[in-house]
């Protein structure tokens, strides 16, 4: 494997936060940070991310940072924490190249090295807000459980109001329901909020009528939208929800209500998706379509 030096990782980070600073991120024009912020009772901060916007972000500006040794580590915090000082950087750009060199919120290891790097950064790091990350599962849930509403009585109890949804629907698995609203929950598939139900009100689902599932899937097959790249494992590939799609694998294309069989046969030379049917005939999808292959 290719050593690259640290000074060309250290230049593309540079590079990186200016691009993103002047240009925004994801084709926006502007920085955005899913983030939920925690205030502990020694007025601390802790700042949480969902680790996937993060890897996202990696994926997208297709940056390479991997310092192998304690001195490239120092040598690119050095200039992080420098940066954070003169006021070139925010905490949530230190933040994510944190997670560029160490991939995790606070560590055994980041703090190992800050003693590294001196006393006034070390005072510095410390008394900046320190970071976590989170499952895709778990931010949701937070988001969702911090938006239900509250009301005081003075009949009754003070009683509790599921956040108002009018073009969403949420589903919770039942021990996930219970751990955020508090309420126990029992034989059932799905749980789902009523938008706006006073006690946390909700419907059940049991697998007979399980909204998540389709009663065309076939329970021996894999069924989503084709992408091409996946953020941990190349970006010539295809894969349909994280499994990766061999060449001469058996595949069904959805077309109109029904379904096509036939073999997978992409080639990089083509923008579109090669698929021979059961029948011969040779037929190009386009990304995201939707599709089946077996488990």
């Amino acid at each position: 494997m290719v050593k690259i030096k640290v000074e060309d990782q250290l230049n593309q980070i540079k590079m990186l936060f200016k691009a993103l600073v002047t240009s925004g991120m994801f084709q926006h024009n502007s920085l955005e940070w899913p983030v939920r912020i925690i205030r502990c009772s020694n007025d601390d901060y802790i700042y949480t991310y969902p680790e996937s916007y993060f890897k996202n972000l990696i994926w997208s500006t297709r940056v390479y940072v991997n310092p192998r040794t304690r001195k490239d580590r120092v040598t690119i915090l050095r200039w992080l924490l420098d940066s954070s000082a003169k006021k070139e950087i925010d905490v949530f750009l230190l933040h994510f190249g944190l997670y560029l060199i160490y991939g995790e919120g606070f560590n055994k290891l980041l703090v190992e090295d800050v003693v590294q790097v001196g006393i006034r950064r070390g005072e510095l790091f410390f008394s900046l807000p320190r970071f976590t990350l989170l499952s895709n599962d778990d931010f949701l849930s937070y988001m969702w459980e911090k938006l239900i509403a509250h009301f005081p009585s003075n009949v009754t109890s003070d009683y509790r109001c599921n956040p108002e949804l009018s073009e969403l629907r949420m589903l919770f698995k039942p021990e996930r329901f219970s751990q955020f609203a508090h309420v126990p929950v029992s034989e059932a598939e799905w749980i789902e909020p009523i938008s706006g139900a006073r006690d946390l009100g909700y419907r059940k689902w049991v697998a007979e009528k399980d909204p998540m599932i389709s009663k065309a899937n076939k329970p021996d097959m894999i069924e989503g939208p084709i992408i091409l790249g996946h953020p941990d494992r190349g970006s010539r590939r295809h894969f349909v929800c994280g499994e990766l799609v061999c060449s001469g694998c058996y595949i069904e294309i959805k077309f109109g209500g029904g379904w096509i069989p036939g073999r997978y046969e992409y080639l990089s030379t083509e923008s579109q998706i090669r698929i021979i049917s059961t029948g011969g005939d040779v037929i190009f999808i386009e990304e995201h379509h939707m599709v089946r292959i077996n488990q």
